[in-house]
């Protein structure tokens, strides 16, 4: 037993550069293929990795994760405005994506960088917090979403579901029809859309290279990226709490959860600041660990 547990302590070392030459492999692969419903999950995680082992040299690997989705939501956006703004979308975004990733591994390679990722107290305290959420958010998704009748597939709406949720599939949705950013409100014709989607454009992508529909689409990727939202709070828990390892743990998992209470539809069903809050949170989280959290960013942060 004691020579499991200092293997499980001892940090795995990863080439930066050949993982980011496999991720880019995977994403040409997939801009090059039909449609599939797999791609709403690969094109979440993975555009981001790269990135994120460009972001420091020193993981707990439940941060790889978070800052990952983060990532791949942000790259997503940037990759599908450009290809919309060049009449190029979706496909324009998928090579773009590659592109992308593909100067990431140039660079990764070049600097020889490695990257090592270790399982720590903070990665117990990361997965017992969304260990304790994921019950609820799959009781939610549980209860509305697709389902199969005799009189065939039925879409159930019920509470949030029937109104922010809806306000983002038909944004996602729009998009995706036009091939262009949703400039008009989805729900009152001729009207502008005030709402900032530069997120919504990315999950568009991620949409369409499903070949499905936005509420199908997002229903089956929201509860991941709801996970990902929970870690990321617990880790700017953690960087704002004191003491040794384990009591920043407990009390980065208390305020976790105490935060779930408070705001339940942060965390529970598919809506905009659902998604989009693990990118403030990893920011967040980041200046902290540069020792940048001034009052001035911290408030340009919740503006933003």
């Amino acid at each position: 037993m004691k020579n499991l547990s200092i293997r499980f302590d001892r940090p795995i070392s990863l080439r930066a550069g050949i993982v980011s030459i496999i991720v880019t492999l995977v994403l040409f692969l997939l801009a090059i293929t039909p449609p599939h419903f797999s791609k709403v999950f690969l094109y979440a995680l993975l555009p981001g990795l790269p990135f994120t082992l460009c972001v420091r040299k020193h993981f707990p690997l439940t941060q790889v994760f978070m800052v990952t989705c983060a990532l791949s939501l942000v790259v997503d956006s940037i990759a599908s405005i450009a290809a919309l703004l060049l009449g190029l979308f979706p496909k324009g975004a998928e090579i773009f994506l590659v592109i992308s990733s593909a100067l990431i591994s140039w660079s990764a390679l070049k600097c020889g960088r490695r990257v090592f990722i270790l399982f720590s107290m903070k990665d117990a305290g990361a997965l017992a917090t969304a260990a304790v959420v994921l019950p609820f958010v799959i009781a939610t998704y549980v209860s509305n979403g697709p389902r199969t009748t005799q009189e065939g597939i039925q879409y159930w709406m019920r509470g949030w579901f029937q109104s922010d949720s809806c306000y983002l599939f038909s944004l996602v949705q729009e998009t995706c029809e036009r091939r262009a950013y949703p400039s008009e409100n989805p729900f009152a014709a001729g009207m502008k859309n005030y709402y900032p989607s530069v997120g919504h454009c990315g999950l568009s992508l991620c949409t369409a290279a499903s070949g499905s529909t936005a509420p199908f689409a997002l229903w089956a990727v929201g509860p991941l990226l709801h996970m990902a939202s929970v870690i990321a709070i617990y880790f700017l828990m953690y960087a704002l709490s004191g003491g040794s390892p384990s009591t920043k743990a407990t009390l980065a998992l208390a305020g976790t959860l105490g935060f779930c209470l408070w705001r339940p539809d942060f965390f529970l069903y598919p809506q905009s600041q659902s998604l989009f809050f693990p990118i403030l949170a990893v920011l967040l989280w980041w200046l902290l660990h540069r020792l940048w959290l001034t009052d001035r960013n911290l408030a340009i942060l919740t503006w933003l």
